[in-house]
This record gives structure tokens, C-alpha cells and sequence, in this order.
């Protein structure tokens, strides 16, 4: 069972908004996907580009937010934990905006877009940087205690966010005490996890996310599914790929 969540978007909202809307679907989750046959017990959160950078904060944040309650003597009241998650996936995520930002110039793209969405606040918007943090640094080993299994994918070939943005982060979260895994796919781009690969019919999202969820033998489940054919001629796939701008 999926749950798409949505959140607003720049200008109707910046950053912080953002973060607080992935967070009321995530606790809308917990409040009723019992009603429509899912289990509490095994939800993981995961998020590609954006998503992955907006779920990554709100991971950190509440993860932040439980550990400085318990260091406090005070009760932690929300319907959902952190450590209540099965895992998190984040997918070709910009995890340090302020990094990012010469990068985006040298493809001919505005970075000062980024210091409004985040109300000028870019490390404040940043999970990599909030990893560093004084307020992280009072509590962050209790934090990262609290956190679910992490997993970090990327294509090698991506144009729109270099890997190296979830390879430095990946970093910070072992430096921090997390439990992390750096997964980085040569050859794929930022789209082919959502665009290129399902048209293909290999869809690694799929392979991870079934494996997080089911355990063991989940991935011969994958294998043993009849293949079928491309969406579209892999011709015009590989094609499609090569001048893809992301």
C-alpha cells in the first residue's frame, strides 16, 4: 500500500511549510491507513529529489524533536516516532542547498530561488547541515538512535543533483551514529528511477522498497515476475536518456 503525499509548493509556501505538510501526512498515516488495511508496523518513508530532501528533514527534525523531550524529562505527545519506521529511502535528494547552489549556476539556473524558498535560511533547510547544528550536537546520538535504517540512492550520472550530494551526506549520518547504507548506480541519471527505468521495466525503487518492507524472499518474488515488455522502443529510451537535462 502507497500513500502519495503532497505538500504546497513555492511560492504558496517555503520550505519550513513543506516539511510541516510531509509531516501531517505522515501522521495521518499512522492515524488511519488501519481503516484501509495497512499496518502501522511496517511504514517507511521515502522521497525522490525534493521529496527525498523535504523527508529527510522532517526525519531529522522529529527525530531531534523526540530526543530533546526525553533529555528534557518531558512527555513526547505526537502519534508517531521515528524509530517506529521501518526505513528511509531517499532517492537522487539535494541533502545541502547551500552547496548545491554553484552548481546550479554553472548549468545557467537562478540559486537565488533557493534562499526564498527557504526564507533565506539555507542551512536551517539543510538536513546535511542540521546534522551540525548546535541544537543536534546537545542531543544527536540519542537522535540518531531514534533513527530508522537509512538508505541513500543515486545515480552516478545525475545532472540535476551530483552524487555527490547523498555521498556527503551519507557521510555526516555515519559520523553522527546513524545506521546508513550509500547506494550509488553507475550509469543512471536523476529521472531513471521514476522516468526511464519503469519505461524499461526495471524499476529500482521496487527492489528496494519490497525487500525494506517484506525481508526475506522478497526478492525472488521480483525475479519470478513475468517480464514484460518496454513501455516504449529502447531505442527511443536510450535516446530519451542521453539528452534528458537531468
Amino acid at each position: 500500500m502507497t500513500v502519495g503525499v503532497d505538500y504546497r509548493n513555492f511560492p504558496r509556501g517555503c520550505i519550513p511549510d513543506m516539511v510541516e505538510d510531509v509531516g501531517r501526512g505522515v501522521r495521518w498515516v499512522f492515524q488511519n491507513i488501519e481503516r484501509y488495511g495497512g499496518d502501522t508496523s511496517n511504514v517507511m518513508l521515502m522521497g525522490q529529489s525534493a521529496g527525498a530532501h523535504l523527508a529527510a528533514m522532517l526525519l531529522l527534525e522529529h527525530g531531534l524533536l523526540e530526543a530533546k523531550h526525553t533529555a528534557e524529562g518531558k512527555e513526547f505527545t505526537d502519534n508517531w516516532s521515528v524509530k517506529d519506521l521501518q526505513g528511509f529511502l531517499g532517492i537522487s535528494g539535494p541533502y545541502h542547498l547551500e552547496k548545491l547552489g554553484p552548481h546550479l549556476s554553472s548549468r545557467g539556473l537562478y540559486p537565488g530561488i533557493m534562499t526564498h524558498m527557504t526564507a533565506g535560511d539555507l542551512q536551517g533547510c539543510s538536513p546535511e547541515a542540521l546534522l551540525q547544528n548546535k541544537e543536534w550536537q546537545a542531543v544527536g546520538s540519542d537522535a540518531a538512535a531514534l533513527l530508522p535504517p537509512l538508505h541513500l540512492f543515486h545515480g552516478d550520472q545525475d545532472k540535476a543533483v551530483p552524487v555527490w550530494s547523498s555521498e556527503q551526506f551519507a557521510k555526516a549520518l555515519k559520523e553522527a551514529g546513524a545506521n546508513v547504507i550509500l547506494d550509488v548506480r553507475k550509469g543512471m541519471t536523476h529521472t531513471y528511477p521514476v522516468v526511464e527505468g519503469p519505461m524499461r521495466r526495471h524499476d529500482p525503487q521496487v527492489e528496494l522498497v519490497l525487500p525494506m518492507l517484506l525481508g526475506a524472499g522478497a526478492e525472488k518474488r521480483i525475479s519470478d515476475q513475468a517480464p514484460l515488455p518496454p513501455m516504449a522502443p529502447l531505442r527511443i529510451l536510450d535516446v530519451a536518456g542521453i539528452i534528458s537535462p537531468f
